[in-house]
């Protein structure tokens, strides 16, 4: 029985993507790790309720911090309550205590679990054809009972390296910034976790969107090695033209599979852009408000804004990273 090499690297990100509701659908047996798409669906949509509610207290606690901080009457006429709510809102976005960062992320978070849910058969098929091209090629498979060492993979371990790389990284930033949040804004640790575990979901679909690229970019990289080494002997037999026949055909076919993550992925990709520049924005203002104060404290919220800083920058350079890099190969 063979077992795809592919499916043993990327196992791990599978079970991370979800956990949060990322990825509802099966994979063929021998292809992915498999899961009946049903129990998936009913663990998405059991998200959005906890997702909602999340949003719900955020809203009103920020609706009432408005009202508050900033001494509001509502029985104030419309004509003179709605420039000063405008004013205040926009300063109360910026401020310490507002909870429209979350409100907004909460809102995407939302979006995305129904998009996956929906783009759940788009996303098995682009997996099922990158691996019926590992298949075609010869790629990345290991036969039980042989040596694994015999028939290693460039290609899997950058991609084992990648993945456990960015694995790190994710744990030790959000830990951080869990960290530093516990520390210095004095959050207990349940409140700290339910306040994070969206941004923890947002992070994971972007990353989902990532790995997928960066795996149709390998492949087109092969191929072109390919192709140059085959140019290369400067002599092209029988053989060499089937082989550049086969390249052409596997090529067009991850062409038609960019395609399909591209329509699957464009809208959600455009959000989470959106979200992590407001995000960025906000922590920006954040760091420099409080870089002017004195006090421990002071420093330890400034430190705890450069670490959301740091999170969402990754956000946004990780799919334009993945994205030049396959985008330099189809080329």
């Amino acid at each position: 029985m063979e077992e795809s090499r592919l499916c043993q690297v990327a196992r791990q990100g599978f079970y991370v993507t979800r956990l949060f509701g990322m990825a509802p659908y099966a994979l063929p047996k021998g292809v992915g790790p498999a899961r009946r798409p049903r129990q998936q669906l009913l663990f998405a949509y059991s998200l959005v309720p906890f997702f909602l509610y999340m949003s719900a207290l955020a809203y009103n606690r920020s609706l009432f911090q408005v009202l508050r901080d900033y001494r509001i009457d509502l029985g104030t006429s419309i004509a003179n309550l709605w420039p000063k709510l405008i004013v205040t809102g926009i300063t109360a976005i910026f401020s310490e205590t507002s909870s429209m960062p979350l409100v907004l992320n909460n809102s995407i978070l939302l979006v995305e679990l129904a998009q996956s849910i929906m783009r759940y058969k788009a996303v098995t098929n682009v997996w099922i054809s990158i691996s019926n091209f590992d298949q075609a090629l010869d790629l990345n498979v290991t036969r039980r009972g042989l040596n694994v060492a015999e028939l290693r993979s460039p290609m899997l371990d950058d991609l084992k390296f990648y993945l456990r790389t960015i694995l790190f990284i994710s744990f030790a930033g959000w830990g951080v910034v869990s960290w530093t949040g516990i520390t210095f804004y004095h959050d207990q640790l349940l409140g700290n976790l339910s306040y994070m575990l969206p941004y923890y979901g947002t992070y994971v679909a972007v990353l989902q969107f990532c790995g997928l690229v960066l795996l149709l970019g390998q492949r087109f990289e092969f191929l072109n090695d390919s192709i140059l080494a085959s140019t290369r002997r400067g002599i092209f037999m029988h053989k060499d033209l089937l082989n550049i026949k086969k390249i052409e055909s596997e090529h067009r076919k991850l062409l038609e599979t960019s395609k399909t993550l591209n329509s699957a992925f464009s809208w959600s990709l455009l959000l989470h852009l959106f979200s992590m520049f407001f995000h960025t924005v906000n922590n920006t203002y954040q760091f420099l408000h409080f870089s002017m104060k004195e006090g421990i404290d002071n420093l330890g919220k400034g430190l705890c804004a450069i670490s959301w800083i740091f999170m969402f920058l990754i956000e946004i350079w990780a799919p334009h990273f993945v994205c030049e890099y396959t985008s330099g190969q189809v080329k």
